[in-house]
């Protein structure tokens, strides 16, 4: 299990990370939507996998449980996917 000292090391890391996407939201969202847009995903894809890692303990299941849950992470991307694509 991990210390304390980690566990607010991830947790002032996440909340800054938090913090940089919140201000390019406000500052880059008119002039540049796409580059925000991919910028945001991206930071939100390294605080999930931080929170998967680290808060749920992912790090420390056998790997067929991460498995299962890589499978339905992927079945939310599809699903998503799927409805952006319906919109259109």
């Amino acid at each position: 299990m991990a210390s304390v000292k980690l566990y607010t090391i991830i947790f002032v890391a996440l909340a800054a990370i938090t913090t940089v996407q919140f201000t390019l939201e406000i500052v880059l969202i008119e002039e540049a939507y796409w580059l925000t847009f991919g910028i945001v995903m991206g930071l939100s894809t390294i605080k999930t996998l931080a929170v998967a890692g680290w808060y749920m303990h992912m790090l420390e299941e056998p790997r067929a449980i991460t498995y299962i849950a890589m499978a339905g992470v992927l079945g939310v991307i599809a699903l998503t996917a799927g409805a952006a694509y319906s919109m259109t």
